[in-house]
C-alpha cells in the first residue's frame, strides 16, 4: 500500500466540499477491499495567503509505503468550519455497518 497522489491542493478540506471525500477515496483505493485502512486527520493552520480550508500538504510523501492504522495528517488553511472527531476516534459512519454474506451461517 502506498500514499496516493493528492491533486486537491488549494481545494477546501471542509465537510461541504468534494475534496475531502475524494482524498479519503484515494487512500481507500490503496487499502485491502478498497476500505479506508489508515487514519486521516485534518489539521488547520494559518498559512497566510491561502483560501480558508484550502488543502496545502500532508505529513507523508506520495509513493511512500503506508501501513494499516497509520495516522496521516493533512494540513489545510485556518480558519475552517468543520466537525472534527476527537484524536484517535473515527468519524461517524454515513453507511450502516456491513454484514456478512446473506448465505453466511448464523453465529451459534
Amino acid at each position: 500500500m502506498h500514499i496516493p497522489e493528492i491533486q486537491q491542493k488549494g481545494r477546501p478540506l471542509n465537510d461541504s466540499g468534494d475534496a475531502w471525500p475524494q482524498i479519503q477515496s484515494a487512500f481507500a483505493e490503496q487499502c485491502p477491499q478498497k476500505k479506508l485502512c489508515v487514519e486521516l486527520v485534518r489539521v488547520f493552520v494559518d498559512n497566510t495567503g491561502e483560501e480558508p480550508c484550502a488543502y496545502s500538504s500532508m505529513d507523508a510523501e506520495q509513493g511512500d509505503v503506508m501501513t494499516k492504522g497509520q495516522r496521516i495528517t493533512l494540513f489545510g488553511q485556518a480558519p475552517c468550519d468543520v466537525t472534527l472527531p476527537p484524536p484517535g476516534e473515527d468519524p461517524p459512519a454515513d453507511d450502516p455497518p456491513e454484514s456478512g454474506p446473506a448465505d453466511a451461517p448464523a453465529a451459534p
